[in-house]
């Protein structure tokens, strides 16, 4: 099983660092954790330096061991940072002490944000040790209704994540509301069509299988009792939703009542970007930028 505790340490040894900008980064919750982020990225801190410096020395750290840029105003920090991300003077953006409206309109909806000529999405990923292994559930933030065409490019980030942490060969489950392909119901032919395009091999060395319900998905008995015959069996890799609002409950009630430590980031701009989620944990943060450095090093359109 890949932890991650693995996916950390897999970050932390690797000899070049990316470089990270947090903005606005008077973020009190991750200047703590700022020891643990070093071993992984490059801090480069951009925000009220004043406020910043004042922070860290709560932690007994200090604002002279990191790169900065003194920015006032949340907004321009943000617009900082994404010129960063555009001069290729940094790899990795993450949220700080602004709200989502904002770093979304700047970042993901701008002509000149960080996701030009790319398709955006979101995945969740889950440390279950019930199941032994990584779970992956995506789109679960942002693309609200997706058509086949917007489902490929959301399959295809998440294969290139599973390939950065090691996942060789992911098995994927297009889920839908039937385990059956039903004419009226778009998502069970969008699976269907996922699921041939796979055993054409368009996909590479992946094995997807749809359309899927949940239970068929997650227990080989409910599929044999419904006579589904399904390659994936209780060994998913990636959950492929048919839509964000399915994604999001999905994560975070696996997340929250399920007691599966998550982490998450939005993948196919210029950069990996961490958002704020309010049920991710202290770990998982630090997870989340793992997972945004080991992107970083696979894919070579992040350097």
């Amino acid at each position: 099983m890949i932890t991650f505790a693995q996916l950390v340490k897999k970050a932390s040894s690797r000899t070049s660092k990316p470089r990270l900008a947090i903005a606005p980064a008077q973020d009190a919750q991750l200047l703590k954790l700022l020891p643990e982020i070093e071993a992984i990225a490059e801090p480069v801190l951009i925000g009220d330096l004043k406020d910043i410096s004042s922070i860290l020395s709560k932690h007994g750290n200090s604002l002279d061991r990191y790169d900065s840029i003194d920015e006032t105003d949340p907004t321009q920090a943000i617009l900082k940072a994404r010129n960063l991300i555009i001069q290729s003077q940094a790899n990795i953006l993450v949220q700080g002490a602004i709200s989502n409206p904002i770093l979304r309109d700047i970042i993901l909806c701008s002509e000149d944000g960080l996701e030009p000529h790319c398709f955006l999405s979101h995945i969740s990923v889950l440390e279950s040790r019930q199941l032994s292994r990584l779970v992956l559930i995506t789109d679960s933030m942002i693309n609200r209704k997706p058509v086949l065409k917007d489902k490929i490019s959301i399959l295809n980030n998440a294969l290139n994540l599973t390939k950065a942490i090691g996942i060789d060969k992911p098995r994927v489950a297009a889920l839908a509301a039937l385990e059956y392909v039903n004419p009226s119901i778009q998502s069970t032919i969008d699976a269907a069509v996922l699921s041939k395009m796979a055993d054409r091999h368009q996909f590479a060395d992946t094995i997807v299988e749809g359309p899927l319900d949940i239970d068929c998905a997650v227990s080989s008995q409910a599929a044999g009792r419904k006579n589904v015959s399904s390659r994936v069996g209780e060994e998913v890799d990636i959950y492929l939703v048919s839509d964000v609002e399915s994604g999001n409950s999905f994560a975070q009630f696996m997340s929250l009542l399920g007691s599966i430590p998550m982490a998450g980031i939005i993948v196919g701009a210029r950069a990996p970007i961490i958002v704020n989620m309010p049920y991710i944990t202290n770990q998982g943060k630090i997870v989340e930028i793992a997972l945004a450095s080991l992107l970083y090093h696979y894919k070579n359109i992040y350097v």
